[in-house]
């Protein structure tokens, strides 16, 4: 990978306040706004405790993070696994890219036990909580590979008509 130049280091809280005025995508027209005042922050976590979106992991993909995440850490001491802000990165052909933290959103699933003959009376439906990596498949991948947590931006409490895409 050619050399990449970090511009700016944004806070995340910025995006936060973005992220709460976006419109929901392909809503026909409608300014449907999920994470107005859903709970945001940045938080540790193990690959191995999310619930990917994604079954796969391409292996192109996988080297070229590796390689930025080699990139930013020699050049800026920046880990694309463990930091907690939005990255400014130009790339060689003058592109500007953001690089955000892997998203994990924690939406609501009723469960309920069946039982069978033979069984005690189960409890009545219940709420779990499921957190969901919708974006960061690789850099999860990556870090199972290292051994060592994920920093992700953790959102809770989105607006529970439009659920997570699986």
């Amino acid at each position: 990978m050619s050399e990449l130049t970090l511009e700016k280091i944004e806070p995340i809280e910025e995006a936060f306040a973005r992220l709460r005025e976006a419109p929901l995508d392909a809503a026909g027209g409608q300014n449907i706004l999920i994470y107005k005042n859903a709970s945001m922050r940045t938080c540790d976590f193990r690959p191995e405790e999310l619930n990917p979106t994604s079954l796969y992991v391409l292996e192109d993909h996988l080297d070229s993070l590796r390689s930025l995440r080699e990139q930013l850490i020699q050049k800026y001491r920046i880990d694309i696994l463990r930091f907690s802000s939005i990255l400014h990165v130009r790339t060689p052909d003058g592109v500007l890219i953001g690089i955000a933290p892997p998203f994990v959103e924690v939406y609501e699933e009723i469960v309920q036990v069946v039982p069978r003959e033979g069984d005690r009376v189960p409890p009545p439906r219940s709420v779990i909580k499921v957190p969901v990596l919708k974006d960061g498949i690789h850099r999860a991948w990556i870090a199972r590979e290292e051994g060592i947590p994920l920093c992700c931006v953790l959102v809770s409490g989105a607006t529970g008509d439009y659920l997570p895409y699986a």
